[in-house]
């Protein structure tokens, strides 16, 4: 894409090389985050591209700042609180594999023990084994992350409902999401739209 676009990607507070404060993770602070990269960076007219639990932030940003959003992508959009409502698993059409317990044992075992948390995350969340290589730059990818860092946005993100805010999203919305993917199914994503 950058041949033919100007493309910013950055790293959210707590991950990879932004800063990593021991507190202040709330879904408006970090949407404040990337407004203030939108500013700084003077975009307008920009196609916002997010994956995973990013999607939330994506979506109330689009929502506040309408003049600078002319598209939003979702890649494997990740809700966490939706995943957690038992109510949902019928209209999901299939079990969470992301419910609340699970959710509290992944935030348990990041404590007792984020490397081995992580490799027990990539063979939750990968399909298909992985090559060494790869396995090991995902694994790496993870440990990247502050620890508490991840801990304080997985729990602000595992309770943040996006629902509020989507009829508020005037830009229009691409989904995708892989027909095999464990966590952030079609039928979640079908149900975002």
């Amino acid at each position: 894409l950058a041949n033919d676009h100007r493309v910013v990607s950055y790293d959210p507070r707590g991950v990879g090389r932004s800063d990593r404060p021991w507190d202040y993770y709330s879904v408006e602070i970090m949407t404040n985050d990337l407004h203030r990269l939108m500013v700084e960076q003077s975009l307008l007219d920009v196609t916002l591209v997010a994956w995973s639990s990013a999607a939330l932030l994506a979506l109330r940003y689009a929502e506040e700042h309408p003049g600078r959003v002319a598209r939003l992508v979702l890649l494997a959009p990740l809700i966490p609180s939706w995943l957690a409502d038992p109510a949902l698993e019928g209209q999901l059409g299939k079990q969470s594999e992301l419910d609340g317990e699970t959710q509290e044992r992944w935030a348990a075992a990041l404590l007792a023990d984020r490397p081995a948390q992580h490799e027990r995350l990539i063979d939750r969340l990968t399909d298909a084994p992985l090559s060494g290589p790869k396995r090991n730059w995902l694994w790496q990818r993870l440990m990247e992350g502050a620890p508490h860092a991840q801990i304080k946005t997985w729990e602000t993100l595992r309770s943040y409902d996006p629902g509020a805010v989507l009829p508020g999203v005037k830009a229009p919305v691409t989904i995708i999401s892989g027909e095999q993917d464990r966590i952030s199914s079609p039928a979640l994503a079908a149900h975002l739209a």
